[in-house]
């Protein structure tokens, strides 16, 4: 063998494996994790911190991902919604007791336990759809890491048989 065919064998070797390498990679870094703060939850991709429309934006290509993430949202919203409406109710209730009391004026007071109970009820409302909404996400953030994992699986088996090298790729 010269050593033309000898180098270009080499080279040839060398781009395999740094493309091997390069795919592998990419499973890690695109891949997006879900913490959980004192507030609530945090998406990640690449390290950098990612908004609920972001989330939706990158998972379109993956259609149950997808899916999954836009129906947590609407729940998202609706928790958002039942959870401020039921705050405002149980913070003017609150409020419009204080207010009777230190003016003395106990009569009024029965006013206000109809409006907290309802706040209660619907806090209680908006958290039941926040834990369904963090369930949706994370198995579409579940489905779409698993699909970028299958994606990006390269194998390449070397082998030598009767007439030379063999090279076996799986992309």
């Amino acid at each position: 063998m010269n050593k033309k065919t000898y180098l270009s064998v080499i080279l040839f070797f060398a781009t395999i494996i740094l493309s091997v390498l390069s795919a592998k990679s990419q499973d890690i870094s695109d891949t997006i994790r879900i913490e959980r703060n004192a507030i609530g939850v945090e998406y990640y991709q690449n390290n950098k911190t990612l908004k609920f429309n972001q989330l939706m934006d990158i998972s379109a290509n993956n259609q149950v991902a997808h899916k999954l993430i836009k129906n947590a949202y609407a729940l998202h919203i609706l928790s958002v919604s039942f959870s401020s409406l039921g705050g405002f109710m149980i913070g003017f209730s609150a409020g419009y007791a204080i207010g009777c009391a230190i003016q003395e004026n106990l009569v009024d007071m029965k006013i206000f336990l109809p409006i907290l109970g309802t706040g209660v009820g619907f806090s209680g409302i908006g958290i039941g759809f926040e834990v369904g909404a963090n369930n949706k996400v994370k198995k579409g953030v579940a489905i779409f890491n698993h699909s970028i994992k299958q994606k990006s699986n390269t194998n390449i088996n070397l082998g030598i048989s009767t007439n030379g090298m063999l090279i076996k790729m799986n992309f």
